[in-house]
């Protein structure tokens, strides 16, 4: 994407309205993005996928953390630690 924005937008330059700088293409995209973040971060349980996603992740929780994909898995044992070199045993 900052590629095409380099394209077409190589030599503008946007001024900022309080200090006497002014800011590239690249300046305002991150400036967006940060925004588009922000903004999705406030809405996005309010859309129906995350909101049901929430859910199931909710109610597992509530179900003492167990996911029906690891269930039956055993945990690795621990692995006895070997001898230091040089030392008696």
């Amino acid at each position: 994407m900052l590629g095409w924005m380099q394209e077409r937008f190589q030599g503008i330059e946007i001024p900022l309205l309080v200090v006497p700088y002014s800011l590239g293409f690249v300046g305002i995209f991150i400036i967006l993005c940060a925004l588009a973040y922000f903004l999705f971060k406030r809405v996005k349980y309010r859309l129906p996928y995350f909101r049901r996603i929430k859910g199931i992740l909710d109610a597992n929780n509530l179900q003492g953390g167990n996911s029906p994909a690891l269930t039956g898995v055993q945990p690795v044992p621990a692995r006895p630690a070997a001898p230091e070199p040089g030392g008696k045993g």
